[in-house]
C-alpha cells in the first residue's frame, strides 16, 4: 500500500542537499532536584555524538550531488506578558460512560535511497559529488556557548546557554499573523526572517557575546506550517501557510467521507487482520485534518499560478519552517529537514521511516519537492559567514514538542511531559517502535541521533490558551495570572461545568463538530466558579488523553513533567496530580523547548558526549503530589462527561 516511498532508513546518515549561490539546487509543592529516572547520571557514556562520529556511508547510501559554480535554498508557550521584547542576561481510554479511578489504573517496520523515477525528477544540470560542509570536526575550547533559535507561531526567541545548560542571555520578538481572506492564516516570510535575525543579534548583544563565542546553533520551530520557493531564484511563491489555516475545511471533510479513503482504510484493516502489521493498523485509522500539511499544500499548488507552472518544470522546493530557515541561514545552500519535523506533516511514513508516496500520491503532491531528511542532532550545516560575520555550526534541528520532550530528559520509554501553552501537548517516549493508534494519538519521531530513532506518542488540544483568553475577553477575569487563586477561592464549581470545545474536541473523543459549552448555571454561580470550571475542564481533557495513551502504549508512567506558560498555574497542576494520581514536576525553567534544542545541538557538536551527561544538568523542580480526594473528582468528572455528550455534533445541527 505504501510502496515506492523514498527510503530514509536510519541505517545511514543522510546528507542535506546543498545549493550554490546561483540558487540552483542539487540533490544532495516540594522543591527538589529531580533528574530523569531514565538514565543514571553515573552511567558511563558510550554513545558519543561528536561531529567526528558522523561518517557518511559511501558504499550503500546515495550521495547527493551539488551544482558546480559554473553550472549556473510551542504551541509556543502561552505568555501572560504583553511586552513585545524581553531580554535578560541572567537569565485505556476513559469512556464517557465509565469514569475510571486513576489510582487503580495501570499500563495495560536506509539512507535516503532515491528511486530511478525520483532521481529523474531532480534538476538535469547537476554533477554527482557528495555534499560538503565547512563545519570543523572539533570545537575550540574557548567556544563554550550554544545559541538556540526558538520559533513559535507568534513569538521568536533566542536563548544562549553555557556548558552547564544554564540560560545566560535571551531575547524575544513578536511576529504578526495575517488573515488575508476567510479561513486564511499566514505569516510573511520576510517578517519572520527579519525578526529571526534581529532576535539573535539582540541576545548576542545583550549578553555581550561575540559570534566567535558560539560553539554551535540549534533550531526549533512550530510544526505543520510550510512555504514553497523557486529553485532558481530562491523567492517564495507565497506567505508561510500556518497550521491554523482553515481554507481546506471543505476539502478535508470531503476527503474523510470519500470512497477512496474508505476503501483505503478498509483494505488496511483487512491487511492488519491478516498480517498483524502495526503499519496497516495505522492506515485503518487514517484521517485528514486541516492542521496537517497534505491538503493545504495541495490547495496552495492549485491556487497559486506561478507555483503550479514552476512545479511542472520541477523548479519548486518545499519546506516546513525549520527547512526554510536552515536554507536561509546556510546562504541558500542547505535544503533539509529532520525526521521529527517530517513525521508531523502527515506526509511521512513513521513505520518505514521515509516520506510516504501513498499519502503524497493520494493528494497529488510530487515527491521531488520534499527535502532530504537528516539527523536531529549532528552536523547539519553552517550559518553563512555573511550573516553574522562568522560561520556557526548548525548541529540541532527539531520540532517544538519533540524539543521539549528532550529538554525534560525523557529518555526512557514511559517518560512523559505535558506542555501547557497556547495548546496542550502530551508526549510520552515509546522507545524504538512507533505506536499504531485508532483513537487519534499520533505516532511521531521524537528524535534521531546518530541513526538511533526514538518515537513518541502525542495527544494535543489547541484551546488551552483560547480558554484563558475567553475568560479575560468576557470580563470574568482581569489578570490571567490570577486564575489559580480565583479557582482556589471556592471549594467546587457549584454545579456548573465547562466543555473547552472552541475548536471541537480532540482525541480520544475526536469530534471537530463539538461546540464549547457552559452548563449548570444557577443564580448562585459566581465568576470564581466559572474560572474553576474552565481550569478543571482543561485537566479533564488531559485525563482522557493520558489514560488512552497509557493504555495504548503499554508503558507505565511514574510522574509527568510540565512546561509552558500555563504550567505556572498551581491550581491546574494540583488538579492534574489529583485526578491522574501521579506527581507533577514543574522545573524552575518552564521553557523546555529551547533547552531541548540546546541539548540536542550540544550533543551534535560534541559539547556533551551522551544523553546520560544531560541528566545531571536537569533543573530543580517543584513537585505537586497527588492528594487523596479522588472521591470528590469522581462525581465531578462523571457530570462533566455528561456535559460533553450534550455538546457533541453541535456543528451538524
Amino acid at each position: 500500500m505504501m510502496e515506492d516511498n523514498i527510503n530514509t532508513s536510519n541505517s545511514n546518515l543522510v546528507q542535506p542537499v546543498e545549493v550554490d549561490s546561483s540558487h540552483k539546487v542539487s540533490d544532495q509543592s516540594v522543591v527538589t532536584n529531580t533528574p530523569s529516572e531514565s538514565i543514571s547520571s553515573n552511567t558511563k557514556c558510550t554513545d558519543s555524538t561528536g561531529l567526528q562520529d558522523l561518517p557518511i556511508d559511501k558504499g550503500n547510501g546515495v550521495e547527493f550531488p551539488v551544482v558546480n559554480e559554473d553550472d549556473s535554498s510551542n504551541t509556543e508557550s502561552y505568555e501572560t506578558s504583553t511586552a513585545e521584547v524581553r531580554s535578560s542576561n541572567n537569565a485505556s481510554s476513559s469512556s464517557l460512560d465509565n469514569t475510571s479511578d486513576p489510582s487503580s489504573s495501570h499500563a495495560s517496520d536506509e539512507e535516503l535511497s532515491v528511486s530511478e523515477e525520483s532521481t529523474d525528477l531532480r534538476p538535469n544540470d547537476v554533477s554527482s559529488r557528495p555534499a560538503e560542509s565547512s563545519t570543523s570536526n572539533s570545537i575550540p575550547l574557548t567556544q563554550k556557548f550554544i545559541l538556540v533559535a526558538d520559533v513559535g507561531s507568534t513569538i521568536v526567541r533566542c536563548h544562549i546557554y553555557n556548558k552547564a545548560a544554564q540560560l545566560v542571555s535571551q531575547a524575544e520578538l513578536k511576529t504578526k499573523l495575517i488573515y488575508p481572506s476567510a479561513g486564511a492564516v499566514e505569516l510573511e516570510c520576510d517578517e519572520l526572517w527579519d525578526k529571526f535575525l534581529s532576535v539573535i543579534k539582540m541576545a548576542l548583544s545583550d549578553g555581550d557575546f561575540n559570534t566567535a563565542d558560539i560553539a554551535c546553533m540549534g533550531i526549533t520551530t512550530f510544526r505543520n506550517s510550510f512555504v514553497t520557493w523557486d529553485r532558481d531564484t530562491g523567492k517564495p511563491f507565497h506567505n508561510i501557510n500556518m497550521w491554523q489555516d482553515k481554507r481546506t475545511q471543505a476539502q478535508t471533510k470531503a476527503w474523510n467521507s470519500s470512497f477512496t479513503l474508505a476503501a483505503l482504510k478498509k483494505g488496511s484493516g483487512l491487511l492488519h487482520s491478516i498480517t498483524g502489521s502495526q503499519r496497516f493498523k495505522a492506515g485503518y485509522a487514517l484521517k485528514f485534518m486541516t492542521q496537517a500539511v497534505p491538503l493545504r499544500l495541495n490547495w496552495m499548488i492549485n491556487n497559486t499560478s506561478k507555483l503550479k507552472s514552476r512545479l511542472k518544470e520541477k523548479k519548486v522546493m518545499f519546506g516546513t519552517v525549520d527547512t526554510w530557515l536552515l536554507w536561509k541561514l546556510s546562504g541558500e545552500r542547505v535544503w533539509a529537514t529532520d525526521r521529527a519535523s517530517a513525521s508531523g506533516t502527515l506526509m511521512y511514513d513513521t513505520f518505514q521511516n521515509m516520506w510516504s508516496s501513498m499519502i503524497t500520491g493520494l493528494v497529488g503532491i510530487p515527491m521531488h519537492i520534499l527535502p532530504p531528511i537528516v539527523d536531529t542532532s549532528g552536523q547539519i550545516g553552517v550559518v553563512d559567514e555573511s550573516i553574522f560575520g562568522t560561520e556557526i555550526p548548525i548541529t540541532g534541528l527539531v520540532g517544538d514538542q519533540q524539543a521539549s520532550l528532550f529538554g525534560h530528559c525523557c529518555f526512557k520509554p514511559g517518560d512523559m511531559k505535558l506542555t501547557l501553552g497556547t495548546g496542550s501537548f502530551l508526549n510520552v517516549n515509546i522507545g524504538s517502535k512507533p505506536l499504531a493508534s485508532i483513537t487519534g494519538i499520533y505516532p511521531l519521531v521524537a528524535w534521531d541521533i546518530k541513526n538511533s530513532i526514538t518515537f513518541t506518542a502525542e495527544a494535543s488540544s489547541i484551546t488551552v490558551g483560547t480558554c484563558i483568553d475567553w475568560l479575560k475577553s468576557t470580563g470574568i477575569i482581569q489578570d490571567v495570572s490570577s486564575t489559580s487563586d480565583i479557582a482556589k477561592s471556592v471549594p467546587d464549581t457549584n454545579g456548573c461545568y465547562f466543555v473547552p470545545a472552541f475548536a471541537g474536541l480532540p482525541a480520544p473523543i475526536n469530534d471537530d463538530t463539538a461546540g464549547a459549552l457552559l452548563i449548570g448555571m444557577t443564580p448562585t454561580v459566581t465568576s470564581a466558579h466559572i474560572v474553576r470550571a474552565v481550569l478543571e475542564s482543561i485537566a479533564f481533557v488531559i485525563k482522557l488523553q493520558y489514560e488512552t495513551m497509557v493504555a495504548e502504549s503499554g508503558h507505565s508512567v511514574s510522574h509527568i513533567r510540565v512546561d509552558g506558560g500555563v504550567s505556572n498555574n498551581d491550581f491546574l497542576l494540583q488538579c492534574l496530580a489529583d485526578i491522574l494520581q501521579k506527581p507533577i514536576h514543574r522545573p524552575q525553567t518552564v521553557n523546555m523547548t529551547s533547552r531541548g534544542a540546546a541539548l540536542l545541538a550540544g550533543l551534535g557538536a560534541g559539547i556533551w558526549s551522551c544523553q546520560s551527561d544531560l541528566v545531571a544538568l536537569s533543573p530543580e523542580a517543584k513537585i505537586f503530589k497527588p492528594q487523596k480526594n479522588w472521591h470528590h473528582y469522581r462525581e465531578v468528572i462523571t457530570e462533566w462527561e455528561r456535559a460533553v455528550r450534550r455538546c457533541k455534533s453541535w456543528g451538524k445541527s
